[in-house]
């Protein structure tokens, strides 16, 4: 599924929540975006930049990559960006879902029902189209923000770009 336009504001702001504090940064991620719009900088410098500019805050860095053109990736391992692209996802199936449902409800998060439960309200909000991919990323990076497993989990289920 493409992404939309709404997806690309919903990032947007949420990138300019984050940075509420350091305008500075929200400004050179705007130029990154002019300079590629522009055709100043090619894909992997803007890989390079993003990671730069949003280093401390992965959500943000791994929400980017549904705005990158089919076969490109930002990782958060070290020497990446000198990879080449890495070939597309494996496709997931609907057995790939169940046993990641299943993952989410044994982990019980210490007992708080309210982040299953959020997940789930995130899915169905994205699913009727009241909520950008963008966005459900970042809400999902929150409620998983002490289980990177399963963040990364829920990367293979969100589409290429």
């Amino acid at each position: 599924m493409p992404t939309s336009e709404k997806d690309a504001l919903g990032y947007l702001d949420a990138v300019k929540q984050t940075f509420r504090d350091e305008p500075q940064t929200h400004e050179d991620f705007l130029e990154v975006l002019k300079d590629y719009r522009a055709m100043r900088i090619d894909t992997t410098s803007v890989i390079a930049r993003v990671k730069q500019l949003f280093r401390g805050h992965p959500d943000l860095i791994l929400g980017f990559n549904t705005f990158l053109p089919e076969g490109y990736k930002i990782s958060l391992a070290v020497g990446d960006a000198k990879k080449p692209p890495p070939p597309r996802k494996k496709p997931v199936d609907f057995e790939d879902a169940i046993t990641f449902i299943s993952k989410i409800k044994q982990r019980r998060f210490q007992g708080d029902a309210r982040v299953y439960d959020s997940f789930m309200d995130v899915l169905m909000r994205f699913r009727s189209g009241r909520l950008p991919i963008a966005e459900v990323y970042l809400r999902v990076a929150e409620l998983f923000k002490d289980h990177s497993d399963l963040l990364e989990d829920f990367v293979k289920f969100l589409p290429e770009s």
